[in-house]
């Protein structure tokens, strides 16, 4: 393997592991708060060390398009090495996401880290709304090529990789303290996909990603916060990660 390419190879192995963690807690294998969310924690540092020392070529750039297409988010693109990196750093952002839900769904639980709770929830509404906002931008850059790439078309279905994009489209869109704005966007965007493309999944989706939504309602902060209840054990989008 390439030695750039070796680069997912590290995050597939995390996400295996996340992946494993959160089913715990779908499962109710796992109960404990203190224990899930010191697992989380480590969990998100992992993803985190993993973007940081990725190298130049992994980065993408953002810039502006006069496109006014269905899947443009805020007229913005995202331009990535290739299709695999920008598939790459999809999943390294809803798994994060998932994460930071967990770790504002437990830490209320916990009297020992009291004093560090709103420094925690800020950056954990922090990263789920600039990962959503970049899942949301970077969906352009998976559904079709802004350059000339017309040999790759040939190779390359219409279609190809399309299905990987609804789970991190649902959760982008149902995440605590994203917009609604967002959150309609992302009903739009799974739409688009179920009634223009055909594909039937994208529209059962659509009623996952609010059914999330109603767990959180408006805070005096103007982000979405959890109704009470271990929402985890009853997650909607969470059974999605079986088909991953």
């Amino acid at each position: 393997m390439d030695p750039v390419d070796a680069h997912s190879t590290v995050l597939a192995d995390i996400m295996i592991r996340c992946v494993n963690f959160l089913s715990t807690i779908k499962n109710v294998s796992l109960v404990d708060s203190i224990s899930i969310y010191l697992e989380a924690v480590e969990c998100d540092a992992e993803l985190r060390d993993w973007n940081a020392q990725l190298p130049e070529g992994w980065r993408h750039k953002t810039i502006p398009t006069a496109d006014t297409s269905e899947f443009i988010y805020e007229g913005h693109i995202h331009v990535y090495e290739d299709l695999w990196r920008a598939r790459m750093y999809t999943n390294y952002r809803w798994m994060r996401i998932m994460l930071s839900q967990v770790l504002l769904e437990h830490q209320a639980n916990l009297a020992m880290f009291a004093t560090d709770e709103t420094v925690q929830r800020e950056d954990s509404l922090h990263t789920i709304s600039e990962l959503a906002h970049d899942i949301c931008t970077s969906i352009s850059s998976q559904l079709t090529r802004f350059e000339d790439v017309e040999n790759v078309r040939r190779q390359v279905p219409p279609m190809s990789g399309v299905f990987l994009l609804l789970l991190p489209i649902s959760i982008a869109g149902s995440a605590m303290g994203v917009p609604e704005s967002m959150h309609q966007w992302c009903i739009r965007m799974l739409e688009y996909i179920g009634n223009k493309m055909g594909i039937y999944q994208a529209l059962e989706m659509v009623g996952l990603v609010k059914m999330q939504r109603g767990k959180w309602i408006p805070g005096n902060d103007a982000f979405h916060v959890p109704l009470g209840g271990s929402v985890w054990k009853s997650d909607a989008l969470i059974t999605s990660l079986i088909s991953i």
